[in-house]
């Protein structure tokens, strides 16, 4: 049983943290690209450029509050 509770713990930590937080994750090869994109806030159309960082499986999960964001190129 509390093999069982370990690995639902590591598993929703994983989900929660960073994966250099986690400690139950694997290794993942080098760090994860910025996602860029364009983004509505309000009424202003503009570039985005936000941190990502690797989930416990690998992939890139996007920071949303740590977005940076460009000149506006129009309205929403």
């Amino acid at each position: 049983m509390t093999k069982v509770l370990a690995r639902v713990g590591d598993k929703m930590l994983g989900s929660f943290l960073r994966k250099q937080e986690a400690g139950a994750c694997t290794e993942c090869p080098g760090p994860c690209s910025p996602y860029q994109g364009y983004a509505c806030r309000g009424t202003v159309y503009s570039t985005v450029t936000c941190v990502r960082y690797y989930t416990c499986d690998c992939g890139c999960q996007i920071n949303w509050s740590r977005c940076t964001y460009g000149p506006k190129i129009g309205t929403c």
